[in-house]
């Protein structure tokens, strides 16, 4: 789940009861084994969830409060945008901040990208096990 800054990454978590979250506000990203995978961090946001698992990223959902339930395919140069506009990084240089948006196209190139469209309320999850 990718969103700005109150954007609901900390609303999907208190709305996830049992499953493990990471983290719900930062998380490293990390390509391995041509697969990309995320790990939780000590940094968590307002509801200050935290685990140092990992898991293998499947789809990209960004966030988007709404009054309805809705998942919008996106195309993936918009999606890299929006990843690279969410990512954090220290770049030294001009070929960290290409290898930085490299890897923000690569992963939207691979990844089903959709925009999640949700009310905060626990039935957000219900739609998203039927869209595995």
């Amino acid at each position: 789940f990718v969103a700005d800054s109150g954007g609901g990454k900390s609303t999907i978590a208190r709305l996830a009861q049992s499953r493990t979250i990471l983290n719900d506000d930062r998380i490293i990203l990390r390509k391995k084994k041509n697969k990309f995978k995320i790990f939780g961090t000590p940094w968590a946001g307002l509801m200050n969830m935290t685990s140092n698992r990992g898991a293998e990223i499947k789809d990209i959902f960004f966030l988007k409060k709404s009054k309805t339930n809705q998942i919008i395919s996106l195309n993936r140069i918009e999606a890299a945008k929006i990843l690279f506009r969410n990512i954090v990084f220290f770049p030294l240089n001009e070929t960290d901040i290409n290898n930085a948006f490299r890897l923000c196209y690569e992963i939207t190139y691979k990844l089903r990208c959709c925009q999640l469209r949700f009310k905060p309320e626990a039935a957000i999850w219900e739609k998203l096990d039927k869209f595995h």
